[in-house]
């Protein structure tokens, strides 16, 4: 993979967007099949709605094509294309449908009777995506959006089947959207890759709107989407879209979840509550730490039931066949995850599952990590554990007053029903993940359109022209949305960097791009099969996780509070597991910036840097050097 990569002599602007769209008309397709074939379609849904709906279960299904190749020993770029494409010939008339009806949908919004006001807040929000587009297009140096969660899949194409990845903890757990990533790599798509986390990004604002309009009024729903594009400390969504996390699959799942909860309480039409239960099952296979919303829909179900004046008796089968849906999307990663690991929920409960390259002491020291110092990062050490445990138990108590305020102050019971929903999985968020925001988006975006509608209705309620200024608060959010954004860009001065590579034009300072320079080198100079170890990147340049996309190599990393199959315990250990894994080479820094990173001290965090260093100073011959940055070859003989 180079910096510009360029598909059919088309640049990533291009020849990307070409790929996310014929994807994502693939995914509707089959969800609107799969929905024909299992007796799920509901026409309590408009038509959007269903689209919406026939997205997520088709990327949802999706997921499963790369695992059963895998399971059939069949695993390859070749296979994955032919098993698309020929997906998409048995699906054409699905395909052709969507097309047409996305055609219809389009035409009335350009050529309908508009209101100029909400054409204004339109075309404001578009400007919006469009000034993130290009850094959804272009890779930066260590991001872990460009890390793991890309090369892990790049990985698997390369073996041939979903491999154990012994230094890439989060790669043993729900691997949905991943599959998604994996996919457009086989069809040489890595801008194409990332441009489809945009795109889940963009249909989860349209399921918000959709949302308020079930809620009673869809104005309230762009409010709700202005005001989450403001970058915050709380919500980044500009940011999210331009990276390939699996956040947004995840908010999408949750919210169409919410969509087909408020239908069902309405009509009480069963399919619907069956697709739900899909869709909490997604979501926690396109991110394991949402298995929690798994919980939180049958608690929901279980209260709609019983003020349906459902007995016990009457309403268990019901929540018994929701349970086993929502499992079933989910047990197939919790049966390779055992396979390879030992263990179903890897990395969890090592204390009683044995679990592969996996003791109870990491198990302590990644729990810490990731509950207490995973956040406020740089204030590492300086602010101790006794201090975040008072600032989550802070939080968490801020989180129940207001879910509880608002569900006194709100009267309608679906919106008070969203709020507990909302404030339960924020709870267990910070309860299982401490402060990492990002985390809690579902809830977040949950809370925002609850807002958005009483305070609509309130408005409306007092001022008697309310509806001819309605569009207003949208748009004064949206505006100041993209003037964050602008300000931003400014700031960081990449804006028209990424255009120029989005579109394949060159760049005047890329000799002083190190990172490119390093990878550009790696992918000329080193074989194919080369083997390499990225050393203390966490506590160096940030990196987590970090796998060697960019530079297009099978790596291994050192993250000391994320592994253990790089032994960094006693420097003989250390050694064995070098040679172990067959590394040749060493990536790494030459200075620490950050040692004290992962904010607290243990044997492997202390060992990290240091090993790292003696190994090159030892047993290593330096290859090459940009700015910081440094490759060494290591000495086979002398280690």
């Amino acid at each position: 993979m180079g910096d510009t990569e360029y598909i059919a002599g088309l640049p990533p602007l291009i020849h990307a967007p070409i790929f996310a769209a014929c994807y994502c008309v693939l995914a509707c397709a089959l969800g609107l099949r799969f929905l024909r074939v299992t007796r799920l379609e509901s026409k309590q849904l408009t038509a959007v709605e269903s689209g919406l709906l026939a997205v997520t279960l088709g990327v949802g299904l999706l997921q499963f094509l790369p695992l059963a190749l895998s399971v059939l020993h069949l695993l390859s770029p070749a296979s994955v294309r032919v098993s698309v494409l020929a997906l998409a010939v048995l699906l054409v008339k699905d395909e052709w449908r969507v097309l047409k009806g996305s055609y219809s949908l389009l035409s009335k919004a350009v050529w309908g009777r508009v209101p100029p006001l909400l054409f204004a807040w339109a075309l404001l929000v578009i400007a919006l995506l469009l000034l993130v587009l290009p850094h959804t297009l272009v890779f930066g140096p260590f991001g872990d959006d460009d890390g793991y969660h890309l090369s892990a899949p790049a990985r698997w194409l390369k073996a041939g089947t979903l491999a154990y990845l012994p230094t890439f903890t989060h790669t043993n757990a729900g691997l949905g959207f991943e599959m998604s990533y994996l996919i457009a790599l086989a069809f040489g798509e890595s801008t194409g890759a990332k441009l489809l986390h945009y795109c889940m990004g963009v249909f989860t604002l349209g399921a918000v709107v959709a949302v308020a309009r079930r809620l009673g009024d869809w104005v309230a729903g762009i409010t709700a989407v202005s005001l989450l594009l403001i970058d915050t400390r709380v919500v980044q969504v500009a940011l999210l879209l331009s990276v390939a996390y699996v956040d947004f699959p995840a908010c999408l799942s949750v919210v169409i979840g919410v969509l087909l909860w408020l239908a069902w309480r309405e009509s009480k039409q069963r399919e619907l509550l069956w697709s739900l239960a899909l869709c909490a099952g997604l979501t926690a296979s396109f991110k394991f730490t949402a298995l929690s919303m798994v919980g939180v829909w049958l608690v929901v179900v279980a209260h709609e039931l019983r003020t349906q004046r459902h007995s016990f008796r009457q309403a268990w089968p019901t929540l018994l066949r929701f349970g086993a849906l929502a499992a079933v999307p989910v047990l197939p990663w919790l049966a390779r995850n055992a396979l390879v690991t030992g263990n179903p929920v890897y990395p969890l409960f090592a204390s009683w599952i044995p679990s592969r390259d996996w003791t109870v002491e990491q198990g302590q020291v990644f729990g810490r990590y990731i509950r207490y110092f995973s956040w406020a990062i740089a204030s590492g050490a300086r602010l101790g554990e006794p201090s975040r445990q008072l600032i989550l138990l802070g939080v968490a108590t801020f989180v129940v007053v207001a879910t509880g305020f608002f569900c006194w102050r709100i009267k309608e019971p679906a919106s008070r029903t969203l709020l507990g929903v909302a404030g339960a999985f924020t709870l267990l968020c910070i309860g299982l993940t401490g402060l990492l925001l990002r985390y809690w988006l579902p809830g977040v975006i949950c809370f925002t359109v609850v807002l958005c509608v009483a305070m609509s209705r309130a408005a409306a309620a007092r001022v008697p022209q309310w509806s001819h200024i309605r569009y207003w608060p949208a748009i004064v959010f949206v505006a100041f949305a993209l003037a964050l954004q602008l300000r931003y860009e400014k700031l960081t001065g990449e804006l028209f960097k990424h255009a120029r590579m989005a579109l394949g034009l060159p760049l005047l300072d890329r000799e002083h791009d190190d990172a490119s320079r390093m990878w550009a080198f790696i992918r000329s100079q080193t074989e194919p099969d080369a083997r390499i170890l990225a050393g203390a990147f966490y506590s160096t340049f940030g990196a987590s996780s970090f796998g060697c996309f960019p530079a297009n190599r099978q790596c291994f990393t050192t993250d000391s509070h994320l592994q253990t199959f790089i032994d960094l315990r006693e420097w003989g250990a250390f050694l064995r597991s070098i040679r172990g894994a067959k590394i040749k080479y060493v990536l790494m820094s030459d200075r620490q910036f950050s040692p004290g990173r992962q904010g607290f001290s243990f044997l492997a965090n202390e060992n990290e840097y240091a090993f790292c260093q003696r190994l090159t100073r030892e047993r290593g011959e330096l290859l090459f050097r940009a700015h910081h940055l440094e490759l060494f070859r290591l000495e086979v003989a002398g280690y």
